[in-house]
């Protein structure tokens, strides 16, 4: 069943694109909000270098050993990105957001 286009060929209301006043949110408590992006960031990155360089040394042993290591690179293959992404985000986002207030 196709829609039929002289049911209405009117264009849709999507609402009012004028700039609304922003709210401002406020932390209630010890929390230190850029304290913990920061600390969030940096953790993301040391991930991701603790996940490179464990790669390295679990097949450098693997291989030493004389193991199979395709499972090891396929686990790699499919972590990297995830984690490179995320870290890249919160990278990115930590170094290149502008302040607000």
């Amino acid at each position: 069943m196709t829609p039929d286009a002289s049911d209405d060929s009117r264009p849709i209301e999507g609402g009012s694109i004028v700039d609304k006043d922003l709210l401002k949110i406020s932390v209630k408590g010890p929390f230190d909000v850029e304290k913990h992006r920061g600390q969030l960031t940096f953790g993301l990155l040391g991930l991701l270098a603790l996940t490179i360089v464990g790669h390295y040394v679990i097949l450098a042993v693997m291989e030493w050993n004389g193991k199979k290591v395709e499972t090891l690179n396929n686990a790699f293959h499919v972590a990297l990105p995830v984690i490179s992404g995320l870290a890249g985000s919160a990278f990115a986002y930590y170094f290149t957001r502008t302040n607000r207030e």
